[in-house]
């Protein structure tokens, strides 16, 4: 009975990291369709999406009485904020000067940056298949974000959006392993919460005195997209992936990631963005066929290790 409560919590875990990942393929939708209209300018964006998902998460905190279970344990938040906090500046800023596919493919950069990251915290060098699992996965968005077979396009001299984008990639997927590693025992809203709080302070430190132009639309709909990625994109899925990050690995957590660059993509054909390409289709397969392969991974681990617990049993 205890391994099947475990396997269900494995699933649901599973099922609550593929809704992140859905939630977060809109949002560089939704940013981009922001930076279009002119409404605001990225770090603004960035520390409003923060400051309205502390407010309401911290008065959740404050209702639930969850802040009486910090202790000094909590003081790990403050490098994970900073990771997260700079990750989502870079990935923002970004944005505003490379294309939506790019911005997203260069977020992939997290499939190589978690293995590394486990590595220099655990000190455990990852399995090969794990290694193989992130590269063929880094091979789709590869492909995802080609132009048929002529990906030379890709080879030419990047822009300051791309090296910002593949900048954040790699701190998201950094901040992956760091989750993994150092969460376990925290509660999830809290630890969020100081994420968020430090995301926050860094954007309206960066935002105020930077950067130029700065904007701030009041109109209804731009109004609604800011709740939408705050309440949302924000708090709903930093939660609820730090919730289900604790039964799933981080390298299938990081190979799930770049499924947002499948829907991001996929949208922005079908709103026009984008021209319509069999690199999507194509590219979609490869990165479906390696969260399979981290998956197959994860079960057959998870059964040796409950084979060994019952045999010292």
């Amino acid at each position: 009975m205890n391994n099947l409560g475990n396997k269900n919590v494995r699933v649901w875990s599973l099922l609550g990291m593929v809704l992140v990942v859905v939630l977060w393929g809109l949002a560089p939708l939704s940013g981009k369709y922001l930076f279009n209209e002119n409404a605001y300018t990225p770090a603004l964006l960035i520390a409003f999406r923060g400051l309205i998902s502390v407010v309401v998460l911290g008065i959740y905190l404050l209702i639930s009485a969850r802040f009486k279970k910090i202790d000094k344990s909590y003081w790990i938040c403050l490098p994970a904020g900073l990771i997260m906090g700079l990750a989502y500046l870079l990935q923002f800023i970004g944005l505003e000067s490379t294309t939506l596919s790019k911005n997203t493919f260069l977020e992939s950069f997290s499939v190589i940056a978690v293995p590394l990251t486990m590595v220099i915290l655990t000190r455990k060098a990852p399995s090969i298949i794990s290694v193989f699992a992130s590269l063929f996965c880094f091979l789709g968005c590869f492909v995802l974000c080609g132009k048929g077979w002529d990906f030379s396009s890709l080879f030419l001299a990047p822009t300051l959006g791309d090296v910002l984008s593949a900048l954040a990639g790699a701190l998201f997927g950094a901040n992956i392993a760091f989750t993994k590693v150092f969460a376990k025992d925290k509660d999830p809203y809290v630890y969020v919460f100081f994420q968020l709080l430090i995301m926050t302070a860094i954007s309206f430190a960066y935002a105020l005195p930077f950067e130029k132009g700065l904007t701030f639309s009041y109109m209804p709909v731009h109004l609604l997209t800011l709740l939408f990625l705050a309440l949302v994109c924000t708090i709903g899925c930093w939660v609820l992936r730090t919730i289900c990050i604790k039964n799933v690995s981080a390298v299938t957590t990081a190979v799930l990631n770049p499924m947002s660059a499948v829907i991001a993509t996929s949208l922005s054909v079908v709103l026009s963005m984008e021209e319509f390409s069999w690199n999507v289709v194509i590219g979609g397969l490869i990165i479906t066929l390696s969260i399979l392969i981290s998956g197959i991974l994860d079960a057959k681990k998870e059964k040796e290790a409950s084979l060994k617990e019952l045999s010292k049993e």
